[in-house]
């Protein structure tokens, strides 16, 4: 695989746990390709990809891209409180 080429999206992952719609809860990969579909270097950089990192801690509202932890998802729309109950939990895990 090359790094930076066509459709060779970045690999951002964490280190500590991280309870959130668009990172797989298995590997702590987020999902890059919700955002970026087709990825092209020459368009896209990594700063980009940082500024989407930052962006899904502010999301209030999951939209169908976010795929990598359905269960976050599910439980974000039923219930926000035990959502950020969660959240709370891996934030305070990982300092």
């Amino acid at each position: 695989e090359q790094y930076n080429d066509v459709n060779q999206h970045p690999k951002i992952t964490f280190s500590s746990y991280v309870y959130n719609p668009h990172v797989d809860e298995k590997n702590g990969e987020l999902d890059v390709t919700a955002a970026y579909p087709r990825w092209d270097p020459h368009r896209h950089y990594l700063v980009t990809a940082l500024t989407y990192l930052k962006k899904i801690f502010y999301v209030k509202h999951f939209g169908e891209d976010a795929k990598a932890n359905i269960e976050a998802k599910e439980l974000c729309e039923s219930d926000p409180e035990a959502y950020r109950q969660k959240v709370d939990h891996c934030v305070r895990e990982s300092q």
